[in-house]
């Protein structure tokens, strides 16, 4: 848990708030789904972005998605190529969570 980025090029916001980046080794090539297990947005306001992070770095700026809707987010990706799935709030916006990945949605 970090408190280092406050912002996305690929979602515009005030992301002031605490952040946790989990990495994946995709596995698989093509559509995946990370989502909130049971999201509340209107309790907790967190965001789903992904970034690329085949330079073996979690970089804002190497941002590719943010979630569709808030509670998850589709990627398209390629087997043998690391990504890194932020969970980040708005200022003041932290609490407990829980994340799944389909990887045949």
């Amino acid at each position: 848990l970090t408190n280092q980025v406050d912002g996305y090029p690929c979602h515009i916001g005030n992301y002031g708030a605490p952040e946790v980046a989990y990495e994946w080794l995709a596995t698989v090539s093509g559509t995946v789904e990370v989502s909130f297990v049971n999201p509340q947005p209107t309790v907790l306001n967190h965001d789903i972005i992904a970034i690329d992070g085949t330079n073996g770095e979690c970089v804002n700026t190497q941002c590719l998605e943010d979630g569709l809707g808030f509670s998850s987010l589709e990627l398209e990706a390629v087997a043998g190529y690391t990504y890194y799935f932020v969970v980040d709030g708005t200022t003041g916006e932290e609490g407990p969570f829980q994340l799944q990945l389909d990887c045949s949605p």
